[in-house]
């Protein structure tokens, strides 16, 4: 606990990190409209964007090459989704 206070976060327009997304690394970014995860063959490497729980990704992200995946719900399921870190858990078990 507190170690948030111990970190320095930088708060910037994702354009303005060039070279994060290198060239021909295929970047795969979670969103529930996306392609079931378990029909797609993943290449290695590759990149997961999360976005947060509350505002997706920004909408800057989807000006770049990237492959929407989702993981897919159970019809009977009443949930709207899962928070940022249990889908990110989930679909890095899928990818690998």
């Amino acid at each position: 606990m507190g170690s948030i206070g111990r970190v320095t976060v930088n708060y910037l327009d994702f354009d303005q990190l060039p070279g994060l997304l290198p060239e021909g690394i295929p970047v795969y970014l979670a969103e529930s409209a996306g392609a079931d995860v378990h029909t797609l063959k993943i290449d290695n490497p590759s990149i997961l964007v999360i976005g947060s729980e509350s505002h997706g990704v920004s909408k800057a992200m989807y000006r770049k090459n990237v492959i929407s995946v989702a993981i897919p719900r159970h019809a009977q399921s009443q949930a709207e989704s899962l928070n940022a870190a249990m889908a990110a858990t989930a679909l890095l078990a899928l990818l690998s």
